[in-house]
């Protein structure tokens, strides 16, 4: 067996989160904990998430690490009346055992490939950091819901060590003055993908989080449970072909 946790909730949240995002990915035991990253180059993100050893019943490490079908593994967990499920070989076969109000089984696609998603380190640069990311979430929350975020961009400018949002609706930019304090002494604007900053924020149940991002870097969005999870999802800022 590769692993088995009762935590079945917490892992189905993250798992829904990421897969909504992207659906093909990496799971790996190491010695402390399970990860599950993705990356997307065509579209400059990446999304790393770590449970802590401490989520499971059993965890062994027999150099696992898989590529898969994210979407199919949250398929196989979502029931609500799933109290614990386990990863492990039958037969030759990778399988997720689900135990609840029916007990099922069922293989876990393997996908062929050397592509490797790289563990990236903590990035240390001079950055601008939100104060309040519970704020910042509603706000994209609220910015999704007047904009089909889909192919929409959204300008994070700060000035004062105010971040001010704005998004494009009818060939106009719209502004958000959402009075939120960044960490920054110089002012500039940098631009993202709407939808996906939107989809990076799906964390519901989590101790702490924080929003980093600086001038022309990557966005970090990142959310922590004490004892349980840490997802942090990053997202290149998009580029004017036309500068």
């Amino acid at each position: 067996m590769f692993l088995e946790t009762e935590e079945v909730d917490i892992f189905r949240d993250v798992l829904n989160s990421v897969c909504s995002i992207h659906d093909e990915g990496e799971i790996k035991i190491d010695d402390d904990c399970v990860s599950i990253s993705v990356m997307n180059p065509s579209q400059a993100y990446m999304i790393q998430t770590k449970f802590d050893k401490k989520m499971f019943i059993k965890l062994n490490k027999p150099d696992f690490k898989i590529i898969t079908n994210l979407q199919y593994f949250y398929n196989l967990i979502k029931s609500k009346t799933i109290k614990s499920f386990a990863i492990l070989k039958k037969n030759g076969e990778v399988v997720v055992e689900t135990k609840g109000t029916i007990n099922k089984t069922a293989n876990l696609p393997i996908y062929n490939t050397t592509a490797n998603v790289p563990d990236v380190k903590d990035i240390k640069f001079d950055v601008s950091l939100i104060a309040k990311v519970k704020k910042f979430k509603e706000a994209i929350y609220e910015i999704c819901n007047s904009f089909a975020s889909s192919g929409t961009n959204i300008i994070f400018k700060v000035k004062d060590k105010k971040l001010i949002l704005a998004a494009l609706k009818d060939n106009k930019w719209i502004k958000f003055d959402v009075n939120i304090d960044v960490n920054c002494d110089k002012d500039f604007e940098v631009k993202y993908a709407l939808d996906l900053i939107n989809k990076f924020m799906g964390i519901k149940d989590y101790d702490d989080s924080e929003v980093i991002f600086g001038d022309d870097i990557p966005i970090i969005i990142k959310f922590m449970k004490k004892d349980k999870f840490m997802v942090r999802g990053i997202l290149a800022p998009k580029v004017d072909r036309d500068n």
